[in-house]
């Protein structure tokens, strides 16, 4: 008869299994809207002119599969955060049953830190976010074939947007929030990466540890940092510094240039 544990892991497998069933079934309709898209742009750019009924049609079927790929795509991943969150409820519970010696959730964390020091600002990226941008680019498509056949009809649909801005404030807001969000995201990375080379630039014998700081970029790949920091030596006094300097986030070279006892 199986026990507690085994009811828990095979619980967990299920969910996690319908989680990526949805992943894979998003790629698969990703694949039939990207072919959907190709056949359509070849139609209108198959007679080298922009003009007629046909290729306005497919111009405004391009905008509404991206439209629809969007919100397929956006779907799935609420599904597979639907089964995923479930999957960790039931891994957590696993994780209480096993030996204090047995950590699943310290094992994940140990993990998450060295994939969040390797790739930066990509750990934070969500695969959703890809996938909205490609259909969104299936959509400027559109709208540009269509402004370029009918400029009329292009300032139409930019009046209805601002309708829709202006009449639904809420839905703006919801935009720019997510626009804030994926930049917070990518400044939040950097701030990780920062902290971790920081804690890793003392002598083999003092232990860093990163109190607080603060980024301002200076140009598009540097970034400035001022940040407090404790080190603790071996004879386990503490000091606290403050620390100014630079970092490249193409080179990864961080530069200390001046750091003074607090």
């Amino acid at each position: 008869m199986a026990d507690d544990k085994d009811v828990l892991l095979e619980m967990f497998k299920h969910y996690m299994n319908q989680g990526l069933y949805h992943q894979t079934q998003r790629a698969a309709t990703a694949n039939i809207l990207l072919i959907l898209s190709g056949v359509t742009i070849g139609f209108i750019t198959v007679d080298k002119h922009l003009e007629g009924p046909g290729d306005v049609s497919a111009a405004l079927f391009l905008i509404v599969l991206g439209l629809f790929g969007i919100l397929w795509s956006r779907k799935y991943h609420e599904r597979y955060a639907y089964y995923l969150q479930r999957a960790r409820g039931y891994r957590n519970k696993l994780d209480e049953a096993l030996p204090e010696s047995i950590s699943l959730l310290g094992i994940n964390e140990a993990a998450d830190a060295v994939t969040v020091g390797k790739y930066g600002w990509l750990y934070e990226m969500r695969v959703w976010w890809l996938w909205a941008a490609l259909y969104m680019l299936i959509v400027v498509f559109g709208v540009v074939i269509l402004g370029l056949i009918w400029p009329l009809l292009m300032l139409v649909l930019i009046g209805l947007i601002m309708v829709v801005v202006i009449s639904r404030p809420d839905l703006a807001d919801s935009m720019l929030s997510f626009v804030g969000r994926i930049v917070s995201s990518i400044r939040r990375a950097w701030h990780v990466k920062i902290i971790q080379l920081l804690e890793d630039s003392g002598a083999p014998s003092v232990q860093v540890s990163v109190l607080d700081i603060t980024l301002t970029q200076q140009r598009k790949q540097i970034y400035g940092f001022t940040a407090s920091t404790s080190e603790q030596d071996e004879s386990e006094s503490i000091r606290k510094y403050r620390v100014v300097g630079t970092y490249d986030k193409c080179t990864n070279d961080l530069k200390i240039t001046s750091k003074t006892l607090q």
